[in-house]
């Protein structure tokens, strides 16, 4: 029945179609995740279109899963998917440069959070906070080298059992680095050197 202090809300047929449609098309399954987060993605239209775009690609990783499962379910959350639907194609765009490897971890958090806060493109941000060149395994092994080297003492501490000793070295690298290596890569590599001294 007609009420004065609601608006009338008409359904059209389209948003009709689209849910039953999006209803009958609901498939998104991988291997590594609860069968609850699955659920959860294919009860959520825009979390499982997401994934549907990321699984067609090949880029439905666990690495990439994670990060929309912690920062993209937060947002939608919290605010809904308004503004990530504003953002959806820079945020595919970040997600696979994550997942090649383009950024970390650490920095894709910071470009997801500037999309989602200022009207700048995926592009622009990547040039304003100078990600735009990530250091590849022969830059980063050299970086290390250095760091072991000037660092000897520390690196003696470590061989005695110091812990601390390995989070000093770690510390130096990210900085030299500027960030621009994850930081699970750079401490296998750090530990492998390590080894071999």
């Amino acid at each position: 029945f007609a009420d004065a202090t609601i608006a009338p809300i008409r359904i059209s047929q389209e948003l009709v179609d689209e849910a039953l449609n999006y209803k009958a098309n609901k498939k998104f399954k991988v291997d590594f995740l609860l069968p609850e987060t699955i659920d959860e993605i294919n009860n959520d239209p825009y979390l499982f279109k997401l994934f549907s775009e990321l699984k067609e690609e090949g880029r439905a990783t666990l690495k990439v899963s994670n990060f929309v499962l912690t920062r993209v379910r937060s947002e939608i959350k919290r605010h809904g998917s308004e503004k990530l639907l504003e953002i959806e194609k820079d945020l595919l765009s970040l997600l696979r440069l994550y997942d090649d490897e383009g950024i970390t971890y650490k920095q894709a958090s910071i470009l997801y959070k500037q999309l989602l806060e200022s009207k700048k493109n995926l592009d622009s941000l990547l040039e304003e906070n100078g990600f735009t060149h990530s250091l590849d395994n022969k830059e980063l092994s050299a970086i290390i080298d250095e760091i072991l080297v000037k660092y000897k003492i520390a690196v003696q501490d470590y061989k005695a059992g110091k812990d601390k000793a390995l989070n000093y070295l770690l510390g130096q690298i990210y900085k030299e680095t500027k960030n621009k290596v994850d930081s699970l890569k750079i401490k296998d590599m750090l530990l492998m050197k390590l080894e071999e001294k």
